[in-house]
């Protein structure tokens, strides 16, 4: 009985014990749960986030918790997670719903974005009908994307955490750049650290240093420094500090305190602004006007007595939500960041112009995708060919990375193509460039002379075939520098002479790219050797075909297609020669006025059944497509643009795995683009 009573006692007392701790833990829990909506309601989502996250392994997830976390993800740029933890609930709510929408949205998936709002019976709600304008608008703009390239600092400059608000001086070899790295225990009131002025150069071997913190006597702790202009030829510099842009001088390697910009005497934050060359007219951010602390732009001249005359709201511009980052090109365009005007992400870059006949300033026009994207795009910068810009899309290595924009995706690349000696020139050769799903052609000619439009910053593969043998194949890629003048020639020299050329290969991608380099001369005027091909007309993009070197009509955005025709030829299983059936088609094709009413372009695209391997399709189809190709370059019609690509099985147009399904998929389809000239604004 002793014993009995003992154990009872020791198990009692193991359960009040396992009681306390239980209630002492659910308590802490809660004040930390608690601490973190606190935090969150203050807009601190990192230290929100670190509070929250220190109980979700032991803790039923609410409704509730699941919002607040979600929104702090996605605050923080990070709708990976947002839409991992949501979609963990059992039921959701209105609030967790429209989280995961835009959780979706910026992540890019837009169907199930849109599909979510239209499925969600909130579209009486106006911030979902809102969000679904959005999502549409957007869709547009991902739609017809510019035919610009996006490239990101790389990781030497970017960091997990925030990089942005560029400055490019000293020939673009010196950056400068604002962070906000871990690197100190102290931290601002967001929970992230204060904002530091970083700054790196660019070596020898054309690769940006390590950045290093910037010398200023205007660095302390707990106090933001931050880049915003270098002007008057490198000798001066415009920094934000604490809610104030100051000027300042380069003295012994560091930059010396000179004037405290006074716009207004009212206690406000003027976050960034940009003075003109003649230093006599300034253009700022600032929320000292504001009732809701949103930002706006102004401008401000300098008076005779050096004061800055009192500022003027850029009221055509500014919005009820925030305006920032001014910048005024070279070239006359006024360029900001705003989260109004029908913005596709956060903060989107518009454009503007001043007219001097009325003094007013025009629409703002949305610079769209890829500049603009789902998430923050501020801080933009141009300088002739060449911007740059702070970015939250995906793909970067942060919440806020560095980005460097080319206003082109196609240079114009010459030369001549000789043999590993340079002494024999090799005329009448073939030469195929393949990148992504696209295929162009071009020729050499009696002197080994070339002429072609390559794609920038895009892996290559290109071959080159004299009389139907294959004398040399490699991946390529093409770099661009800025220099004061082009230099867009590159030679190709090709062992042809030290041994017999080999039949030709299937497609192999090779381990090591190599590099075509090419100057492009960086300023406002019309360049001959660049070109600018958008999203929807990159199919339509064949520049050199039957030794015609001159750039597309496509190119100039002055045509719109009018009307299409397409012809069908079908060929046996494994088969890509002409068949009698398919020659006379082609005959009737040639001799017919179709291809010489306004024709511009002959589309050839080759297909296959789904037997076979991937790679074997691929090769097949393209195969059929140059059967086509050839026969009709042999009739001499005069159309000058041919787009010819294989695209194996991967658009069936009968589906099914029998005979009538396979003998519709092997074809080859040709259509006839007809073209009528409108001028485009």
């Amino acid at each position: 009985m002793k014993i009995m009573a003992s154990g009872r006692s020791l198990f009692g007392w193991f359960i009040f014990s396992a009681m306390l701790f239980y209630h002492k833990n659910a308590y802490s829990q809660e004040r930390l749960i608690n601490r973190g909506i606190k935090y969150f309601e203050r807009g601190n989502y990192a230290t929100a986030l670190a509070h929250f996250e220190s109980n979700s392994d032991s803790i039923v997830m609410s409704n509730e918790l699941v919002h607040y976390m979600s929104q702090s993800y996605l605050e923080l740029h990070q709708p990976q997670k947002a839409k991992e933890l949501i979609e963990k609930l059992s039921q959701m709510d209105e609030a967790n719903t429209y989280n995961l929408i835009r959780a979706n949205y910026q992540l890019e998936d837009f169907s199930s974005a849109m599909n979510l709002v239209n499925q969600s019976h909130h579209l009486d709600d106006p911030a979902f009908r809102n969000l679904k304008n959005k999502i549409g608008n957007t869709m547009e703009h991902y739609d017809n994307k510019k035919g610009y390239i996006v490239q990101n600092f790389g990781s030497k400059v970017n960091s997990t955490h925030r990089e942005y608000s560029s400055v490019i001086f000293n020939h673009y070899n010196t950056l400068l750049f604002t962070s906000r790295k871990d690197s100190t225990k102290k931290s601002d009131i967001d929970g992230l650290s204060f904002e530091t002025i970083y700054k790196t150069t660019i070596d020898s071997n054309n690769n940006w240093t390590l950045p290093k913190a910037l010398a200023t006597d205007l660095v302390k702790d707990k106090r933001h420094d931050a880049t915003v202009q270098i002007f008057s030829n490198g000798k001066k510099m415009i920094s934000y500090h604490d809610g104030k842009l100051y000027s300042s001088f380069l003295k012994d390697n560091v930059w010396q305190i000179e004037s405290e910009f006074n716009f207004h005497n009212q206690l406000a934050s003027d976050t960034h602004c940009f003075i003109t060359t003649d230093e006599k007219t300034i253009y700022f951010a600032s929320d000292f006007q504001s009732t809701r602390m949103d930002l706006d732009l102004y401008m401000s001249h300098m008076l005779e007595d050096g004061k800055w005359s009192e500022p003027e709201p850029l009221s055509e511009l500014n919005t009820d939500y925030d305006e920032d980052s001014p910048f005024l090109a070279d070239d006359g365009t006024f360029y900001f960041s705003s989260r109004g005007h029908n913005s596709i992400g956060g903060y989107d870059i518009f454009r503007s112009s001043f007219n001097e006949e009325n003094g007013s300033w025009s629409k703002p026009i949305n610079l769209g995708y890829p500049i603009n994207s789902v998430g923050e795009d501020t801080y933009y910068s141009v300088h002739g060919k060449v911007g740059y810009l702070t970015s939250s899309r995906l793909g970067g290595y942060g919440s806020l990375d560095l980005y460097r924009l080319f206003l082109f995706n196609k240079v114009k690349i010459e030369g001549h193509v000789a043999s590993k000696n340079g002494q024999i020139p090799l005329a009448n050769v073939e030469i195929d460039l393949e990148y992504d799903s696209l295929f162009i052609r071009s020729y050499t000619d009696i002197n080994g002379n070339y002429s072609l439009y390559m794609p920038i910053n895009k892996e290559m593969h290109v071959t080159f075939i004299k009389d139907s043998l294959d004398i040399h194949e490699d991946d390529y890629i093409v770099n661009v520098s800025f220099k004061d003048q082009n230099n867009n020639e590159f030679n190709f020299f090709i062992g042809a002479n030290d041994s017999e050329p080999k039949a030709i290969a299937n497609l192999n991608t090779h381990p090591k790219v190599k590099e075509i380099n090419i100057d492009i001369k960086n300023d406002f005027e019309e360049n001959p050797f660049i070109a600018v091909v958008p999203n929807t007309r990159e199919s339509y993009w064949v520049d050199s075909l039957n030794l015609v070197y001159e750039k597309s009509s496509y190119s100039q955005n002055k045509s719109h297609e009018m009307n299409s025709i397409v012809k069908v030829l079908y060929f046996d299983y494994d088969q890509y020669e002409l068949s009698n059936s398919n020659q006379k088609l082609l005959d009737s094709l040639c001799e017919s006025s179709l291809v010489y009413n306004n024709v511009s372009s002959v589309h050839i695209l080759g297909h296959t059944d789904s037997r076979g391997g991937s790679r074997y399709n691929q090769q097949l189809s393209w195969q059929r497509a140059n059967a086509v190709y050839e026969y009709i370059l042999d009739k001499k019609i005069l159309i000058n643009n041919f787009l010819v690509k294989g695209v194996g099985a991967k658009k069936p147009i009968m589906k099914g795995d029998n005979e009538a399904s396979h003998s519709e998929n092997r074809r080859v389809e040709i259509t006839f683009h007809q073209y009528e000239q409108k001028n485009e604004l």
